[in-house]
């Protein structure tokens, strides 16, 4: 009997392949993520900044037009927050993406796998039985060459 060659072997190798880069794009999108939350946790730490310079230039009495300048500074921080917000949920999405991506080439890999292994379940059981006819047609044989070498009949006279 030949020896087992699962036919869907280069589609198998194919969807290892795209699992790997689905997980190497899962990992830059978890990393840009990060990031990503990072600028903005630092663009809420630059307006409560803002917001004690503020206070601190009240205290101190600040002119009409300090004041207006920080406000529109704290303004403009606000509006950084939230285009890191917004910039963290596009993000966010983007993970779960990748993640979705991982998920369906995983399942497609495991669908291949489970396939070549039934299909080896097959191979074997076929070669056992192919085995076991062998056997048998050995022992017959070997049953027949030992009556004849008896003298014996092996039909009955």
């Amino acid at each position: 009997m030949r020896a087992f060659r699962f036919r869907a072997q280069a589609a198998l190798d194919l969807r290892l392949t795209q699992e790997e880069q689905a997980l190497r794009a899962l990992a830059n999108a978890q990393n840009a993520a990060e990031r990503a939350r990072a600028r903005t946790d630092a663009a809420l730490g630059g307006v409560s900044d803002a917001n004690q310079r503020f206070q601190s230039a009240q205290h101190d009495g600040a002119s009409g037009w300090q004041i207006s300048w920080h406000r529109s500074w704290i303004a403009k921080q606000r509006l950084e927050v939230d285009a890191r917000r917004r910039e963290a949920a596009i993000s966010a999405v983007a993970v779960d993406r990748a993640a979705a991506s991982v998920r369906d080439t995983h399942r497609t890999r495991r669908t291949l796998e489970r396939l070549r292994d039934r299909s080896r379940r097959t191979y074997d059981r076929e070669a056992g039985r192919q085995d076991t006819r062998e056997m048998n047609m050995l022992a017959g044989l070997r049953y027949v060459a030992q009556a004849g070498d008896q003298g014996g009949s092996t039909s009955d006279d």
